[in-house]
């Protein structure tokens, strides 16, 4: 009953979907600047960084999307480029995402900026060379990339587990990165298999990522009740 309303009324839940996401992820990115500011722990900026371009992605390619096109003389252009921007967004956050289990490796001074700094042009240089290979190619380049970001991310913390790592905290992060895996696997199979991209197939790949970003907002939210 539920998947034949929405599937009747896909564009309205669409932005029901989108407002939900963007509201997680706006709490999501108080509370880690606020357990940043507490704990002064370089790896919680790049996080809160990444759900700061969350939330700008869903705003751009399920909210922005919707205005009336300012370039009426130029169909299809307004369009275009909001798609662009959501990916950009999109690709950033992730992006952003796994530095923060990597930050480590590559920082030995603190930077006074987590946004702008030398160390952060690759990401912003491979995002802009994935969205062209997605353009040129029209192959899902991006929902590829998406799928490789969280396999590499779920390595990472398995490979930090085997080490030994035995904090409940990590164990549950591992958990929800592994859900990020499991909805861009099944995203990406719904564009490359013709009869895997209905609108079924869709919701829950949605009612994935709603459950992706909902158990980052409880975690975030236990971390810094106190």
């Amino acid at each position: 009953m539920l998947l034949e309303w929405i599937v009747a009324n896909k564009e309205f839940a669409k932005i029901i979907y989108a407002l939900a996401v963007m509201f997680i992820c706006g709490i999501i990115f108080l509370r880690a600047d606020r357990l940043f500011k507490i704990s002064d722990y370089q790896g919680l900026r790049y996080f809160r960084n990444s759900f700061l371009f969350y939330g700008l992605g869903f705003f751009t390619q399920l909210i922005l999307v919707k205005i009336v096109d300012p370039l009426p003389s130029c169909p299809g252009l307004f369009g275009f480029w909001v798609g662009i921007f959501a990916k950009f967004f999109l690709l950033l956050a992730s992006f952003f995402l796994l530095y923060s289990l990597l930050w480590k490796k590559f920082e030995r001074v603190k930077n006074h900026h987590s946004l702008f700094n030398l160390r952060m042009v690759p990401i912003y240089l491979l995002s802009l060379i994935v969205i062209l290979f997605d353009l040129i190619f029209v192959a899902r380049v991006f929902e590829l990339s998406q799928l490789i970001v969280f396999f590499f991310m779920a390595l990472v913390m398995i490979n930090t587990l085997i080490k030994g790592s035995n904090s409940r905290s990590y164990k549950k992060y591992f958990l929800v990165i592994s859900l990020g895996f499991i909805a861009s696997l099944f995203n990406y199979l719904t564009f490359i298999i013709p009869f895997a991209g209905g609108s079924g197939n869709r919701f829950y790949i949605y009612l994935l990522n709603s459950a992706f970003f909902f158990l980052f907002f409880y975690f975030s939210y236990r971390a810094t009740k106190k």
